[in-house]
């Protein structure tokens, strides 16, 4: 996308600048942002220090009676979230810093939130949820298990089944992970998803025995797409199995441990229904 004759661009405040554009929708804008972000930071990827943290917003006229304050509102709105959600940002580097001691523990844990985060993001598009709900669950799965760097190797990498002590440690790791992002601000409102995970539909989950609805929309999505991962992936005491009966198991255990629904759109989306609008990030590691 490229601006036209008849396009505006305007300084609004301080260092705030605003595009007022015809004729484009969100797909078209978000590629628009994209684009802009790496021309800015073109040679400056592999340089901290240097590299740019500008944030964008945007908003569109929807409806006719939708006012310029309205969309500077929306703009506004979506350029905060993207803000806090963007790996980039300076803000999100102490939760960088955790997260890599995690995966420099276990290079099963880096691959295995790396799924899970795109399952949970698939997932979130084929139900159609609004973008910033689709990148705090994309944030959420890929942070789930962030509890668990407080969990000693020897049982994290265990080559058994663990005891009954040590599995009582390893379900510490969901209210460990909301502890530590209800301490960094740029992530306090994904703290609830990470802390209700483990949580099942039926009520018998872990830390709060939470059932069907009360639990929070992103954890019995990231529930559904944990589980077929770990289902699908091979653990060291134990083989992985197949897609087919992956599914096989979510569904039966649908309207217990998970959300009947979720687990029908999940379905959906493994067995090749087309994704709306999953990114293609997402695809190739869904692929």
């Amino acid at each position: 996308m490229n601006l036209h004759c008849g396009d505006v661009l305007a300084r609004i405040s301080g260092d705030e600048f605003a595009v007022i554009i015809s004729k484009t929708n969100d797909a078209d804008v978000r590629q628009y942002i994209d684009g802009l972000t790496r021309k800015l930071n073109y040679g400056l990827e592999n340089d901290e220090e240097m590299s740019l943290t500008i944030s964008f917003g945007y908003g569109i006229q929807r409806q006719k009676e939708d006012s310029l304050d309205t969309i500077l509102k929306e703009a506004e709105a979506y350029m905060y979230n993207r803000k806090y959600f963007d790996s980039k940002s300076t803000r999100s580097k102490t939760i960088n810093i955790i997260m890599e001691t995690l995966f420099a523990k276990s290079e099963r844990e880096k691959k295995h939130s790396e799924r899970v985060s795109a399952y949970s993001e698939a997932i979130a598009k084929q139900m159609e949820l609004h973008e910033q709900v689709i990148d705090r669950i994309r944030v959420a799965g890929l942070f789930h298990d962030i509890g668990k760097i407080g969990i000693n190797e020897s049982i994290l990498n265990k080559n058994g089944k663990l005891k009954k002590n040590e599995w009582e440690k390893m379900k510490l790791h969901a209210a460990k992970g909301a502890d530590i992002l209800e301490r960094t601000a740029d992530y306090i409102d994904i703290a609830h998803v990470v802390l209700s995970h483990h949580e099942h539909y039926d009520g018998g989950g872990y830390p709060n025995g939470l059932k069907g609805e009360d639990i929070p929309l992103e954890s019995r999505i990231i529930a559904v797409a944990d589980s077929f991962d770990a289902m699908t992936n091979a653990r060291p005491y134990r083989k992985a199995i197949n897609t087919e009966d992956a599914l096989a198991e979510l569904k039966n255990c649908s309207g217990t441990q998970f959300d009947p629904r979720i687990v029908e759109l999940f379905t959906q989306v493994v067995t090749g229904i087309p994704l709306r609008g999953t990114s293609e990030s997402a695809r190739m590691r869904l692929e």
